[in-house]
């Protein structure tokens, strides 16, 4: 197991990779990472270890850091607009966290 600390708006976050058999008996077979909101933390099944699996679980993350999984009533189009915003204001801190983090985990 590896793990891997980064803030994201300031809040700390843990990634962790885990072995296969770790990560099923904990998680299940239905997937290969998992975004742990109240813990701020992601798990990643090293089976499934890429660079794509890390920046899907970290966008994860950034819209928890924003506070956006308590505003259940945002409809369709303003979420959509929430996602261009990150997009347009964190892309690259988020192309470059998801870099960091999969050096940080041993990934080359």
């Amino acid at each position: 197991m590896k793990k891997y600390k980064l803030k994201i708006k300031s809040i700390p976050w843990l990634f962790v990779l885990m072995g296969e058999k770790e990560y099923i008996l904990e998680h299940g077979k239905d997937s290969n990472g998992i975004t742990i909101k109240h813990k701020q933390e992601v798990h990643i099944n090293s089976k499934a270890f890429t660079k794509n699996l890390i920046a899907h679980e970290l966008w994860h993350a950034y819209i928890a850091s924003c506070c956006l999984s308590s505003t259940e009533d945002l409809g369709q189009d303003n979420m959509e607009e929430v996602g261009a915003e990150l997009v347009e204001f964190h892309l690259d801190e988020m192309v470059s966290n998801r870099n960091k983090i999969y050096r940080g985990l041993g990934g080359k």
